[in-house]
């Protein structure tokens, strides 16, 4: 029993680390962008996400992500107007909900094209939401390209309709863009 369980440790941590060793791809952020696109009465703007991070763990096949997680800091969405960013912080209560979060759960093949169905949480404003929105997956073995959009209602995250003098009204209804380049590279 004694030589039995050094080789039965070793064999797990072998295991362990095969399991580990999964391909990701790192997110170039120079090439990336996410935005959302804002209406309300008599203008629209469009706030960009300054930084994020995203995690990507690619299936058992190589040519779809398997897991996939984007993580972010509320206060960098910015929409070049420094009040008006001031004023979506606090609407945001950015102070006591900082992070913002997408955690993908599954991804299903919509024929034989790059395109897919994203199914997932979105974790906005201390709320958990489940989303879902077709995405465009372009592999090669240099670099990906992941595209997708969904229209979320922020009302869904606990957020307040906003209105201003009784009668300029933002949407609560927003369209998230994403452009993801990456590149495989073994973890």
């Amino acid at each position: 029993m004694k030589r039995f369980l050094p080789g039965l440790l070793l064999l797990l941590s072998l295991a362990t680390a095969l399991v580990a060793a999964r391909p990701t791809l790192s997110v170039e952020p120079t090439g990336s962008s996410v935005s959302v696109d804002v209406r309300a009465t008599g203008d629209a703007f469009t706030a960009t996400l300054t930084g994020f991070t995203a995690a990507i763990e690619l299936d058992d096949t190589n040519t779809a992500p398997a897991t996939a997680t984007v993580s972010f800091r509320v206060a960098d969405l910015k929409t070049g107007n420094d009040k008006r960013d001031r004023k979506m912080n606090a609407w945001f209560e950015s102070d006591r909900f900082p992070e913002g979060r997408f955690q993908l759960r599954q991804l299903t093949r919509e024929g034989s094209s790059d395109r897919y169905r994203a199914a997932g949480v979105l974790t906005l404003h201390g709320q958990e939401k489940a989303v879902e929105f077709p995405v465009t997956i372009v592999p090669s073995a240099t670099a990906w390209s992941l595209d997708g959009e969904a229209v979320l209602d922020t009302r869904d995250f606990g957020l307040p309709i906003i209105r201003m003098f009784g009668l300029l009204t933002v949407d609560p209804q927003v369209k998230v863009r994403f452009h993801l380049q990456a590149k495989p590279s073994a973890s």
